[in-house]
C-alpha cells in the first residue's frame, strides 16, 4: 500500500508592539503559527528558528504550546491541530541604535508544505535615542571650615534670596540620592544661613556642583565648567591637607584645589590644579570649550566627569550622581 504524501500549509507571522522604541526600553515581538482550518491533518515536530540580531537583549518569553530556547532561538511546537495557532510573545531590550530587523522561519516539519511564501516573517525596530539631560544644582557648603548643613530650596521667585527661576524644580527631582540634606546639602545665598553670615575680606567659601543625569540615556564626555565668582580669588592649595585619594594622573606634589566624587556613596578623590592626567584643572584663561559661562576674570574650575549614565532610581546607578568642590577667598 501506498501512503500519500501529506501536505500541510503552515502560516507563520511576526509583529511588534512598538516598532521605534526608545534606546534602553523592552520591545515585545509576537510570533504566531497557524495551521489552517483547511487541512486534514495535525502538523508534527514543527520547528522555528528566531535568531535574535545583535542590540536586542533577551528579557522573557510566554509560550502557548511547546517549548522555546531562548539561547538557540528555536521554538520546538510537537502537534498542531487543524484551525489551530500558536502563539510566542518574546520580549527584548533594545540597547543601541540603528534598525533591528528579527525573522523567524520554519526550520523543521514531518509533512509537506507546499507554499513557502507563508514560511518565515520578520518585524523591524528602529530605535530613538533620548537625550540625556544633565541636573546642575550649586550650594555652597563651608565657610571658613565651618560645614553648612541642611537643604535650601530653589524657588521661582525674584524677590527672595533663594531665586534660582525657572531651576526650582530641578532641585527636587525624585532621582536625587536620598536624603537631600546629605546629597544637595548647602546654602543657595549666604544671607539665608541661620546664624547670619556676614562675609568679609579674608573669608573663605567652599562651593559644590551636584549633578544627576535624569534623562532617558548616557551622558557622554560630560565636562564641568564654573568660573571662579566675581571678588574672589580661587584657593589653589584648598584640599592639600585633606586625607583622601589622589585622582589618578595627577602630578606628584602638585597642589590640590578640587573635589570630586563621580559616584553615589563613593568616597571623594581630590585633583590637582594642573593640567596633567587627572580630571580637575585651574584654568586662568584660554578656557575649553565647556566654559561657557560669564568670565569674571576670576579663572574657572574645570572638571571631566567622563560618561555618567541615566538615574533608574533615587541615586542609582550610583555614578548617576556626584559632585565637584572648590574654594575661593573673598577679596
Amino acid at each position: 500500500m501506498t501512503v500519500p504524501n501529506q501536505s500541510i500549509d503552515l502560516a507563520v507571522t511576526k509583529t511588534v508592539n512598538n516598532p521605534t522604541p526608545n534606546i534602553g526600553s523592552n520591545a515585545t515581538f509576537t510570533i504566531t503559527v497557524t495551521n489552517p482550518a483547511a487541512s486534514t491533518t495535525a502538523a508534527t515536530n514543527i520547528t522555528l528558528s528566531d535568531i535574535w540580531p545583535q542590540g536586542l537583549t533577551y528579557q522573557s518569553d510566554t509560550v502557548s504550546t511547546g517549548t522555546y530556547n531562548s539561547g538557540s532561538g528555536v521554538w520546538s511546537i510537537a502537534s498542531l491541530n487543524p484551525g489551530v495557532t500558536a502563539t510566542l510573545t518574546i520580549t527584548a531590550t533594545v540597547t543601541t541604535l540603528g534598525a533591528k530587523t528579527d525573522t523567524v522561519q520554519i526550520s523543521n516539519l514531518d509533512q509537506t508544505d507546499p507554499n513557502s511564501n507563508n514560511d518565515s516573517s520578520s518585524a523591524t525596530v528602529t530605535p530613538v535615542a533620548i537625550p540625556p539631560n544633565l541636573l546642575l544644582v550649586k550650594r555652597v557648603t563651608v565657610i571658613n571650615g565651618v560645614d553648612i548643613t541642611g537643604f535650601q530650596d530653589g524657588i521661582n521667585t525674584p524677590s527672595d534670596p533663594n531665586n534660582v527661576g525657572t531651576k526650582a524644580a530641578e532641585d527636587n527631582d525624585p532621582l536625587w540620592p536620598s536624603p537631600t540634606t546629605t546629597s544637595l546639602r548647602g546654602a543657595i545665598h549666604s544671607n539665608t544661613i541661620a546664624p547670619t553670615v556676614n562675609l568679609k575680606s579674608g573669608d573663605e567659601v567652599e562651593y559644590t556642583i551636584y549633578f544627576l543625569n535624569n534623562g532617558a540615556s548616557q551622558a557622554s564626555n560630560v565636562s564641568v565648567c564654573d568660573f571662579v565668582p566675581a571678588n574672589q580669588t580661587y584657593v589653589g592649595t584648598g584640599y592639600n591637607i585633606l586625607s583622601i585619594s589622589a585622582d589618578v594622573g595627577g602630578f606628584s606634589g602638585a597642589n590640590y584645589g578640587i573635589t570630586v566624587l563621580a559616584a553615589n556613596g563613593a568616597t571623594p578623590v581630590k585633583a590637582t590644579n594642573a593640567g596633567d592626567g587627572d580630571r580637575g584643572q585651574y584654568y586662568n584663561s584660554s578656557f575649553p570649550a565647556s566654559c561657557t559661562g560669564t568670565n569674571t576674570g576670576r579663572g574657572a574650575v574645570v572638571v571631566n566627569i567622563g560618561n555618567v549614565p541615566h538615574a533608574t532610581g533615587a541615586g542609582t546607578p550610583a555614578n548617576s550622581y556626584g559632585f565637584i568642590r572648590f574654594k575661593a577667598k573673598i577679596d
